[in-house]
């Protein structure tokens, strides 16, 4: 049995520190994005429990923003920039909001990204310093709920609209996101080595849960899209 390489970093190192710093300012960007979404988002969404959840959801991530910020505010931040990958979800969610499509934004927010967000966590939670690792398990509590809402709404709207044409959207949909997924975990691969993060152990942990996700949801994927997500996992376990 093969020991994991690299799981206890040296976290007094200027590698560590850009990398913690990398990697916090992703998930600080995607919980800033997030309170906007969620307080838009409940506007127009179909039924008050939606509504009343996506108004705590919003004020559980201006607390998440405020940890972290506080966090990152007590340590070194070197200069990194927010991926590309991660803007260009950004750009899918600004157009879904814009066209106040409420299955559109659930799917995104609460399916996807929120899901990423979970993976990108629970290796953080596992891997880093210990506060933190207490800081990441405070924060993962919350967005594990945000991510379950997210598979209760898709699998109620999966069963109450037998839409082909909203299949083959959500579908489509995925695929984008999954792509712009898979970018954004190779903008942070180059650092996982110096977190002590497995890069090959967080693409398949990420892939896996994505598709159950999907799976628990009742969204049916083609076998184009199966084939996509083994060469996802098998292309970031490589690199």
């Amino acid at each position: 049995m093969h020991p994991h390489p690299l799981t206890n970093p040296d976290t007094d190192s200027e590698e560590y520190y850009r990398a913690r710093y990398h990697y916090l300012l992703q998930i600080i960007f995607g919980e800033t994005i997030a309170i906007d979404y969620c307080k838009t988002m409940a506007t127009f969404a179909p039924n008050k429990e939606a509504s009343d959840y996506l108004l705590q959801q919003q004020k559980e991530e201006e607390t998440h923003l405020d940890m972290l910020t506080e966090y990152v505010g007590m340590h070194p931040r070197p200069h990194v920039l927010i991926s590309p990958s991660l803007k260009k979800l950004d750009d899918i969610m600004v157009q879904a909001i814009k066209k106040r499509d409420y299955i559109e934004c659930i799917f995104i927010q609460n399916f996807i990204v929120e899901g990423l967000n979970i993976s990108l966590l629970r290796e953080l939670e596992h891997h880093t310093d210990g506060n933190l690792s207490e800081l990441v398990t405070k924060i993962l509590k919350d967005e594990i709920g945000h991510m379950e809402f997210g598979i209760t709404e898709m699998k109620r709207i999966l069963k109450e609209h037998k839409s082909k044409n909203l299949r083959r959207k959500l579908i489509w949909l995925q695929r984008k996101t999954l792509f712009y997924a898979t970018g954004l975990a190779l903008t942070l691969a180059r650092e996982a080595k110096y977190l002590g993060i497995p890069m090959h152990e967080f693409a398949e942990k990420a892939v896996n849960e994505h598709f159950d996700r999907i799976s628990k949801a009742g969204l049916p994927l083609p076998f184009l899209d199966k084939i996509l997500f083994n060469f996802a996992r098998l292309f970031l376990k490589i690199i």
